[in-house]
């Protein structure tokens, strides 16, 4: 659950970060020598090292997460919410 809920954040920026560079690639091919504006070898490696990377921070807080019985998740999690509340819950 927690893996896939990241990813998929992964999958959405992804896209939008390659839709947004697009619009930045005029500035960058002054800045970078021998890439074309719209290299899609460069575009290509960018977003694969962006996915892998979310693939591996995702990886630690799922295994936790699945190490955790849900009955002692769900009383931290209430304990948690009284501490910060007043005690008031309802």
């Amino acid at each position: 659950m927690i893996l896939g809920l990241r990813m998929s954040m992964a999958l959405l920026g992804v896209p939008l970060g390659i839709v947004g560079s697009f619009a930045a690639t005029r500035a960058l091919s002054n800045i970078f020598f021998g890439v074309t504006a719209t290299d899609p070898l460069t575009f290509g490696c960018v977003a694969l090292a962006f996915i892998s990377d979310a693939a591996a921070a995702s990886c630690v807080p799922a295994h936790l997460a699945g190490a955790v019985e849900p009955i002692v998740a769900r009383r931290v999690e209430l304990l948690f919410f009284a501490s910060h509340h007043g005690g008031n819950q309802k």
